[in-house]
């Protein structure tokens, strides 16, 4: 969606990130039209506004209904990440701590990680996971987390056969004065839980 991410749900919806800016979206290297006035923002249980909206477009690509999850994921549920922010740069490592810098292109890629706890980032109910060096700390094999332009990409769950639509990323935590531009082991990713949201996106 002009840089960061957004996930079609079916019906001509699109769902992304409050604070990223609705411009047309482009789907299979399609640009489909947004509909005027169509944007709504998701709400809280206490009808406080989440960072989370939808909107439609018109006309919409040849796909189906995209599955919503509807329970909250438990501790240590693999979750898969798709996103288009900055992709990965150069190792380094600060006070101590090794990751790596953010690179300067963007690109579509995944990821994964492990649920780790429940949270409200930017009063958006969430849960979060933690970027683990491999292969200590129960890591997974493809460990991921967050990074700038990520915002609005989609969070998968496997259930049995089926994959679901679990979260979309909104928000990662750096450590206190971490330099910039950096992901560093110990970081966590937010991702907003969509089964708190179910509600008003199957309506």
């Amino acid at each position: 969606i002009g840089g960061p991410a957004g996930v079609y749900l079916g019906n001509g919806w699109v769902l992304t990130a409050n604070h990223v800016i609705v411009v047309d979206p482009e789907f299979q290297s399609v640009i489909y039209p947004v509909v005027p006035g169509s944007v709504v923002q998701l709400e809280n249980p206490d009808s406080s506004l989440a960072d989370l909206k939808v909107f439609r477009i018109d006309p919409s690509p040849n796909l189906g209904l995209l599955p919503i999850r509807a329970s909250t994921p438990t501790t240590n549920t693999v979750v898969t990440y798709v996103a288009r922010g900055l992709t990965r740069g150069a190792a380094t490592s600060w006070n101590g701590i090794d990751g790596y810098l953010w690179g300067t292109s963007t690109g579509m890629r995944w990821g994964t990680n492990k649920v780790t706890a429940t949270g409200t980032p930017n009063n958006t109910l969430a849960f979060s996971s933690n970027f683990t060096q491999i292969p200590g700390g129960g890591s997974t094999a493809n460990e991921a987390m967050g990074a700038n332009g990520d915002s609005g990409g989609a969070a998968f769950i496997k259930n049995g056969t089926t994959w679901e639509l679990a979260g979309v990323l909104t928000a990662i935590g750096p450590f206190q004065n971490q330099p910039a531009q950096t992901a560093l082991y110990g970081n966590v990713t937010w991702t907003a839980d969509l089964a708190q949201y179910r509600s008003q996106l199957i309506d």
